[in-house]
């Protein structure tokens, strides 16, 4: 089996307060409860530690006939 890195860049324009985003992003194993249409799966994949967060692994479908599964660390939040 072969595996292929695709980059996605993906910017959002979200009407909430940058606190609320920031709630949300903050914990990523809860996206199914803001967005169950879009997210089938969120799993921990490896632990967070002092240095970095968890490593989320996401299945995920959107308009096209296709779902992805891809990881997920914030690195920077702000």
């Amino acid at each position: 089996m072969f595996a292929n890195d695709y980059p996605f860049i993906t910017h959002r324009r979200v009407r909430r307060s940058i606190t609320k985003v920031a709630d949300i992003l903050d914990d990523p194993l809860d996206l199914p409860r803001w967005w169950p249409d879009v997210y089938l799966d969120v799993r921990e994949l490896a632990p967070g530690d002092a240095g970095q967060r968890a490593l989320i692994g996401l299945h995920t479908k959107g308009r096209l006939p296709y779902t992805l599964r891809w990881t997920l660390r914030v690195i920077e939040s702000r």
